[in-house]
């Protein structure tokens, strides 16, 4: 006992806690919608009011009024624990709390409030319960049972509840939030022990050190909140994070069960990819002969293959490795542009070491015969020369496009008649005769910006593969199907050889499968970067080769 501590200086003390409690309230209630800030609000107002009440009756003299206040002070205690419990829950959580259960936590408290007006059957206070002279407040050790239940076994299994996942967030986390949590338990642990020294005996009845403990804790809380930012890195915001972030994640406990998933890898795996092996899903997903690096998977979604790079990192605290996060990034841009790359080394590889070494041998055989010669043929044969040449000079001039197209894959909208035109007019003179007739509508697709050098490509290859002796005919025209387009250059000859289209859609050359030059390569690949597809049709009475592509909205000024 402290025989220093009279009932004036006890209630001074207790005093104490109430102004903490509404600085807490003004510094804090602006910011009550981040996780955890408003049940922490609420609990150090109910400590601010616990202290507000004891210092009260502690002074006053009137056994009506003590008693009455009193019938308020032992609510207030079980509210605040579970005030208590759910900052923890909302902190620790996922979620703020059901509204259902924040009503069932508080539902025990009010059947204790409400019945202790009339204290039935001595169910909430015993004959022990009473005012002295002096107007203190006697009590026993425990009182009735309801008394007992809410406020001594439900209250102290709410806060033993609440420092349980105080605890567990400590063992699981690090850092700075690792502090946070240290800091909330060293709170909890004055609370307890100035809980203790209330029970044992060690102050007069009269007075109650928790409120102070309260007005201590909730000081050293809001300037860590004003100074350091305490609250703010959460588990929500860690929990949102993980479920908007556009790769797939994986948590896998360290035998490789899947534990945990967020949307994007549910949406990606399938939502039964929890509790499954790792090891398992992602073989699954591996192409043995295609899928060298074990880093990477492709997926078959809507008919389209993607490519994810797999990135695995373990998880681990004190004990050791607890299992491993695995992400899956979307790759696929980046996967296509490799292929693409090295498709096209394989085509400029064989454009270089065939088409090139045949046209050179003909220069050179027709230059002996030049030289071996002096009559009228030596001008023919110059010509055959300057023909080879030109055929060359051609193919380097497409390689150079084709290289070009890596450099910028965007698409744009584009005016397709404008672009047809431009084809056209850009064909090289001199060619074989022809006729080209024009109908195309008015459109606006999207498409890579050098489509014109596509269309311009399947004009001349319309007119190099016609074997009619006299003017080849080629008509340009398009047809417009929902959101589609498909523009259709069409001929009256035998068309693109068959072999050559093959190649194309295998995407692969090899020294008995390949193409004649380096064109039609240029045609794909322009195409496929506008997101577009290649149909073809062989037919006696001629040939056709469509290019279809998306609509776009139509715009006023732009070529």
């Amino acid at each position: 006992m402290a025989p220093w501590l009279s009932p004036n200086m006890a209630a001074a003390l207790t005093y104490l806690g109430v102004g903490p409690a509404i600085l807490i309230f003004l510094l804090l209630f602006d910011n009550r919608q981040k996780p955890g800030v408003l049940w922490f609000v609420v609990t150090m107002v109910l400590g601010g009011v616990w202290a507000l009440l004891v210092g009260t009756f502690t002074l006053l003299r009137s056994p009506e009024l003590t008693l009455a206040l009193a019938n308020v002070f032992w609510a207030v205690i079980p509210t605040t624990s579970v005030a208590m419990f759910l900052f923890v829950y909302e902190y620790v959580g996922t979620k703020p709390p059901r509204r259902s259960l924040v009503v069932g936590l508080f539902l025990p408290v009010a059947v204790l409030f409400v019945l202790s007006w009339w204290n039935p059957q001595g169910l909430i206070y015993t004959q022990e319960y009473y005012v002295d002279a002096a107007g203190t407040l006697h009590y026993p050790q425990f009182g009735g049972p309801i008394k007992v239940l809410v406020v001594k076994v439900y209250g102290y299994l709410l806060v033993s509840l609440a420092t349980g996942m105080l605890l567990g967030e400590a063992i699981r986390t690090t850092g700075a939030r690792r502090r946070q949590v240290a800091y909330l338990l060293f709170v909890f642990t004055i609370l307890a022990l100035s809980t203790l020294v209330k029970v044992v005996g060690f102050v007069p009845i009269y007075f109650y050190p928790t409120p102070m403990v309260f007005s201590l804790s909730g000081l050293a809380f809001a300037v860590s909140t004003q100074q350091y930012g305490f609250l703010k890195t959460t588990t929500i915001a860690r929990e949102q994070a993980f479920e908007q972030v556009e790769d797939a994640i994986l948590v896998t406990s360290p035998d490789g069960k899947v534990l945990d998933a967020n949307r994007k890898a549910t949406d990606l795996l399938g939502s039964d990819v929890v509790s499954e092996r790792l090891s398992s899903v992602l073989q699954a997903h591996r192409d043995t002969e295609a899928d060298t690096d074990r880093g990477m998977v492709s997926i078959t979604r809507d008919g389209e293959v993607r490519y994810y790079s797999v990135k695995e990192s373990p998880v681990t605290h004190y004990r050791g490795t607890q299992g491993r996060v695995v992400v899956l990034t979307d790759v696929t841009p980046i996967t296509n542009r490799q292929q693409d790359l090295e498709l096209f080394k394989q085509v400029i590889s064989r454009v270089f070491r065939h088409n090139f070494r045949n046209r050179l041998n003909v220069i050179a055989g027709y230059a002996e015969l030049i030289q071996s010669v002096a009559d009228d043929d030596a001008e023919e044969y110059a010509g055959l020369i300057g023909s080879s040449a030109a055929e060359l000079i051609a193919t380097t001039r497409k390689a150079k496009d084709v290289g070009q197209l890596f450099t910028d894959e965007q698409v744009e909208p584009l005016a397709l008649e404008r672009v047809v035109d431009r084809a056209v007019a850009t064909l090289e003179p001199g060619g074989a005769p022809s006729s080209i007739s024009v109908d195309v509508p008015s459109v606006w697709v999207s498409a890579h910006p050098k489509l014109d050098l596509a269309i311009r490509e399947l004009v001349e290859n319309a007119v190099v593969h016609n074997d009619s002796t006299d003017r080849a005919t080629v008509d340009i025209y398009a047809s417009v199907e929902d959101e589609w387009v498909t523009l259709f250059v069409e001929d009256d000859g035998p068309g693109v050889p068959q072999l050559e289209l093959q190649v194309l859609d295998a995407e692969e050359e090899t020294d008995l499968s390949h193409g004649s030059g380096i064109g039609l390569w240029l045609v794909h690949w322009i195409v496929k970067r506008s997101n577009g597809d290649l149909v073809s049709r062989a037919s006696p009475e001629g040939s056709r080769i469509g290019v279809r592509l998306r609509l776009a909205p139509k715009r006023d000024s732009r070529e």
